[in-house]
């Protein structure tokens, strides 16, 4: 176990060695906007997404689909100028 104690509240983290796994105890008002009836929430490190890259492809993807749709609305715009140019016409 390891953490600290203040205004009486434990923060920290506990290994449990017989279940090979680590707890993380914290304050709630860091996960909820409105204060809470309870003062910490409990999870376990095995539930926590450690990837550095996990949002990567969600910009990548998100970064896509805004030029796409940007594309394509430049030129849906551009289709009517573009006609009227032709001096063949």
């Amino acid at each position: 176990m390891r953490g600290s104690i203040i205004k009486g509240v434990f923060a920290g983290s506990i290994h449990i060695p017989e279940e090979q796994e680590t707890y993380h105890v914290e304050k709630s008002n860091r996960f909820f906007e409105n204060k809470p009836v309870f003062h910490s929430v409990i999870y376990k490190e095995s539930h926590m997404n450690l990837d550095p890259f996990r949002w990567a492809i969600v910009i990548i993807v998100g970064i896509y689909l805004y030029m796409v749709v940007f594309t394509d609305l430049l030129m849906i715009s551009l289709v009517p100028f573009t006609m009227n140019l032709d001096p063949f016409r």
